[in-house]
């Protein structure tokens, strides 16, 4: 699990990017996490040990790209 700015207009490659990462280290180890979404704030928490690991707030959220790729990443 990661995060990364977008830099430009478009980050429909990043999102192709992350995909490929997280396919990468799912092999090796699946990391279980709990999404909190709240009006204000996206919170990843650890399952195993309710650490948080990103804590987000939604307005400075500005893009979010499906993946032409990976049809069933954003189920």
């Amino acid at each position: 699990m990661g995060k990364k700015e977008v830099g430009g207009k478009s980050g429909i490659s990043y999102t192709e990017e992350a995909l490929t990462y997280y396919k990468a280290i799912r092999a090796k180890k699946k990391p279980r996490v709990i999404i909190q979404v709240s009006p204000e704030v996206i919170r990843v928490v650890s399952a195993k040990d309710q650490s948080l690991l990103f804590d987000q707030a939604v307005d400075k959220i500005s893009f979010c790209a499906p993946s032409n790729t990976h049809q069933d990443a954003f189920r």
